[in-house]
């Protein structure tokens, strides 16, 4: 036997008997303390996830084997007494032919858009990863996780209290909106932000009504534990739900389990007060059949009909009603002074789930984003306090900071009409937006072989390859 030969079969075995080792590799355990970050998030309703910073590298945590003609590598993750766990990875590579499964989901090189991802959460308190690829591919394959989002409450469940039909603060949008409001309903969306908070945005158009994906949302979406997260990190990490109505007559039903279609990621454009404004990285997708809200940022008090259209309870669309005139008012929180409309509410209420949704007024127009609401029974009549978008417009007259460049590139003033149909333009990711490290840091699992098996796998998959190639 020449040495050649020998060594083939060294590599083969030393391969196979650490593919059996890798077998029997333990989950890698992270603890949340469930009493004190749910005591932090009781301030913040809209939450449905705690953030767990990680350090999770596969080049050294996790375990490899070969099955066949592919290297497999696969990790368990475990936060005792999660129901959901999802995770951000500040980097995914997957080679050509390889694909990364996230429990019951399956991605690969072509659903990547950048290294940036966000995992689809999943139900339980563990979560397996295996990767598959071809062995000589393996050298290319990179993941690297620097959080987890432990879910605490189902973010596919609809809350009990509020998801009866005619409940006289859940009004299901689909027995009571009328005439325009039907259309305008189309510009609503339920949303997701780092796979912990869910929100409502609305698809707004610009002046020179090219069809770009912009949404307006509040900004306060993206704060956790009272601090509100890096603006392009939590854009990256967006998830839409197009469409998510129930029919008239039934339970409404959690958003994310009703909407025919989704998206995700979008690129931060700027904020003001707490108004955010985004622009999503794809166009809305088919059979969205989106409407692009106009713009009123005139600031002037509305007269005749005030709608407003939400996902409270992150539940599938929902409307409010109210028929006098806003009150132009300051709303003092936590995150400061904003200048705010205040509207009564004659139909329906706000909840966990409608910030950021849009006040509507003739003409389909936003006026407002919610920041605020008083609770369903408030005497008289549930206020909500929407921040108006006409201190905003301007801003802090620059890019970041204000709405105008972005919703009025042709300079035609505070006013920009609705507009129907497909739109013909696409989102770009232009802008000078940069797209930031997410919240990371924390101590990491254990790996053991990862490093180790690698170099042979490889190394034999090198040397078949080979001897196919001179025989």
């Amino acid at each position: 036997m020449d040495i050649q030969t020998k060594s083939k079969r060294w590599y083969w075995g030393l391969g196979l008997l650490l593919s059996g080792l890798a077998l029997d590799a333990r989950a890698e355990t992270y603890t949340v303390d469930w009493d004190r970050e749910l005591a932090q998030a009781a301030a913040e309703p809209a939450r449905y996830a705690i953030a767990r910073p990680v350090t999770i590298d596969a080049l050294r945590d996790g375990h490899w084997s070969r099955e066949g003609e592919q290297a497999v590598w696969r990790m368990e993750l475990e936060v005792p007494g999660a129901q959901s766990l999802a995770f951000h990875a500040s980097a995914l590579q997957l080679p050509e032919q390889a694909s990364l499964e996230i429990g019951a989901s399956t991605v690969t090189a072509a659903d990547l858009a950048g290294e940036d991802y966000w995992s689809l959460p999943q139900p339980g308190s563990s979560l397996t990863l295996v990767a598959r690829m071809p062995l000589l591919a393996a050298n290319r394959y990179a993941l690297r996780i620097d959080q987890l989002q432990a879910g605490f409450r189902d973010p596919l469940a609809a809350p009990a209290v509020s998801a009866k039909a005619g409940s006289a603060c859940a009004i299901n949008f689909s027995c009571s909106a009328q005439n325009e409001a039907l259309e305008w309903g189309q510009s609503v969306v339920a949303i997701t932000v780092l796979n912990a908070v869910g929100c409502t945005a609305t698809l707004v158009n610009n002046s020179l009504q090219d069809g770009r994906p912009y949404l307006l949302t509040a900004s306060h979406c993206r704060e956790l534990n009272g601090q509100r997260g890096d603006a392009q990190a939590a854009a990256a990490s967006l998830r839409v739900y197009w469409n998510a109505v129930s029919p008239c007559g039934s339970d409404l039903a959690a958003a994310s389990s009703v909407a025919p279609q989704t998206s995700s990621g979008a690129n931060h454009r700027a904020e003001s007060s707490d108004v955010w404004l985004l622009e999503l990285k794809d166009a809305p997708p088919a059979g969205a059949k989106p409407y692009w809200a106009g713009i009123d940022a005139s600031d002037q008090p509305a007269s005749g009909e005030l709608t407003g259209i939400h996902h409270g309870g992150r539940l599938a669309r929902q409307i409010v009603w109210g028929s006098s005139p806003p009150q132009i008012t300051v709303l003092g929180l936590s995150i400061g002074d904003l200048p705010v409309w205040k509207m009564l509410s004659e139909l329906g209420a706000a909840s966990a789930g409608s910030s950021g949704s849009a006040l509507f007024v003739g003409g389909g127009k936003v006026v407002g984003v919610l920041s605020a609401s008083s609770n369903c029974d408030a005497v008289p009549l549930p206020s909500l306090y929407y921040s108006r978008l006409g201190p905003a417009w301007n801003g802090d007259g620059s890019s970041s900071g204000s709405l105008r460049p972005w919703l009025d590139p042709a300079n035609l003033g505070r006013q920009v009409p609705a507009k129907s149909g497909t739109g013909s333009g696409s989102s770009s990711s232009s802008g000078g937006s940069t797209v930031a490290d997410a919240p990371g840091g924390g101590q990491g699992g254990g790996g053991g072989l990862g490093g180790l098996l690698l170099a042979p796998l490889l190394l034999a998959g090198a040397l078949r390859y080979g001897r196919k190639a001179l025989s």
